[in-house]
């Protein structure tokens, strides 16, 4: 991959070569088609090793899309290299399992939850940057809950609207993902554990970003239709966003694509 400087803006396809641009930059990104087939990396004893690195990679990407269908209530306010910066994120857990190996290496959440724990979802607007206080969170595992306290927020003290929308309000996300480990069975990656879809959401009312907003306390519950015990390797994840928004002419505000942020709070 090459980015290209000066006046070279064209963007598609050339040849070998495709050009685009990414949202954030003004710059031109290069890449050229080419390489092994599809075939020779299936069956060649030459790319064994490469297919034990693709056998991990599709546990990866499979838990990048899992984590982001689960968190479709935030999932509007990141930025379009969310899902790669996701990637990285869960090969790093994944590699932290075991540093010296590459081959069916498990995706471990519960033991480096730490590693999860305070990303941004947004690169160019950080979370910290707009609420500029730390958000006090509980998490129950046994009632499958969580509470998160807030300060009082003072605009342009420790609450800054970083753009020109004039409204906003914050979004929280409970959610439960599962680890996931290598089963010799199927040859595949599958979660260490199955079980209904357990998800809380709450939206506060949209204020003025002049008026900021009194101490509160927000609670959340996962409510599933039937008794469930949470498994070791079963993660409790709680996400926070910031919405900015413009009144539309219905009288109901809509929000501005790319001006909200968010943020992984704790994981429990």
């Amino acid at each position: 991959m090459a980015i290209a400087n000066g006046d070279f803006s064209f963007s598609g396809k050339l040849g070998n070569v495709s050009a685009f641009k990414k949202h954030g930059s003004d710059k031109t990104i290069l890449r050229t088609k080419g390489g092994a087939s599809k075939q020779k990396i299936r069956t060649a004893k030459s790319f064994a090793a490469t297919r034990a690195i693709n056998t991990e990679w599709k546990a990866v990407t499979a838990m990048t899309r899992t984590f982001r269908e689960a968190i479709h209530s935030v999932l509007h306010v990141a930025d379009p290299d969310f899902t790669g910066n996701l990637n990285k994120l869960f090969k790093a857990i994944q590699v932290a399992a075991d540093p010296d190996s590459r081959d069916k290496r498990p995706i471990q959440i519960s033991s480096f939850p730490f590693l999860l724990e305070g990303l941004n979802v947004n690169q160019h607007r950080y979370f910290e940057s707009v609420i500029r206080h730390p958000l006090a969170v509980t998490i129950n595992r046994e009632e499958l809950s969580a509470t998160v306290t807030i300060l009082e927020l003072v605009a342009g003290v420790n609450f800054k609207n970083p753009g020109k929308e004039p409204l906003y309000r914050l979004v929280f996300s409970f959610i439960a993902i599962a680890d996931r480990v290598y089963q010799e069975s199927t040859k595949t990656y599958q979660p260490c554990n199955k079980f209904p879809r357990m998800f809380a959401g709450h939206q506060t009312e949209w204020l003025s970003d002049k008026t900021g907003r009194p101490a509160s306390v927000i609670e959340l519950e996962m409510r599933p239709k039937q008794p469930i015990t949470l498994q070791k390797n079963t993660n409790l994840v709680l996400l926070a966003a910031v919405e900015f928004g413009i009144p539309g002419i219905d009288g109901e505000t809509k929000y501005v694509k790319y001006s909200g942020c968010g943020k992984v709070l704790a994981v429990g």
